[in-house]
């Protein structure tokens, strides 16, 4: 079967101030790569988003999906939550305007669109990747409580994602441990009775190395900076989050 193109709502948060831009797509995870690849190469069109970007960095940002929906609605649910999140006002957001139009049918200019076919150059899915993708939206999943309790399996992360009011793209980052948990459940694609959770005492340095803090586990880290990329850093240990290096003790 080929991969879910995703049509909706999405938003890019700035977790060191809440501030969050709110855009829709045709494509979702097209349109926040291309997002991701202008801010990198600081090519974007929203100058103040750029700012914050080369200001705080990557790892302060989280790109997130907020609502899929039929294309003819993608205008309304933008305006909607850009007015909910007050994406328009600079105190809390990066949007421009309320009264938005979707990108459906404008015509780029020349410029625009070599900016765009820049930012993608030499980005190509590997078939491996592809097929990666594809199995993981199509195969059995399974949630577990907090506690590492067995609960349920689903055939799907969309029958899942229905049934538990959570985006399957979540659900399945959370089963591929890319993050811990979503819609306060742990998520596997393996079924066991009981997943052994083992809360591991974490270490924060500067970005110099100068040991820090000590944090109970990395939740609790998670928690009190408000940025879930810490995991990232602890599971590649080479890079930093929040303004800090983070490593298991």
């Amino acid at each position: 079967m080929p991969y879910k193109k995703i049509t909706g709502i999405y938003k890019i948060i700035n977790t060191k101030n809440n501030k969050v831009y709110v855009g829709s797509a045709l494509s979702v995870f097209s349109r926040l790569n291309t997002h991701k690849n202008l801010l990198n190469k600081k090519k974007h069109f929203n100058s103040h988003l750029q700012k914050s970007w080369e200001k705080y960095g990557l790892e302060n940002f989280i790109f997130e999906i907020i609502e899929e929906c039929d294309v003819n609605l993608l205008q309304e649910r933008e305006e909607y939550y850009i007015k909910h999140y007050q994406a328009n006002n600079n105190k809390f957001g990066y949007n421009k305007r309320i009264d938005c139009k979707t990108n459906l049918g404008i015509k780029y200019s020349d410029e625009h669109r070599k900016k765009l076919s820049l930012a993608h150059m030499g980005i190509k899915r590997t078939e491996d990747a592809h097929k990666k993708i594809v199995q993981s939206q199509y195969k059995k999943v399974y949630k577990y409580d907090l506690d590492g309790n067995f609960l349920m399996g689903y055939d799907s992360v969309q029958i899942a994602g229905k049934e538990c009011d959570a985006h399957p793209a979540n659900i399945s980052m959370c089963a591929r441990g890319v993050i811990k948990k979503t819609k306060n459940f742990i998520w596997s694609y393996k079924k066991v009775d009981k997943i052994n959770i083992i809360k591991k005492r974490v270490l924060q340095f500067s970005k110099n190395g100068e040991f820090i803090k000590e944090w109970d586990s990395a939740m609790c880290a998670v928690k009190f900076y408000k940025c879930v990329w810490i995991y990232n850093c602890l599971k590649h240990n080479d890079k930093h989050c929040a303004g800090f290096k983070w490593k298991y003790k």
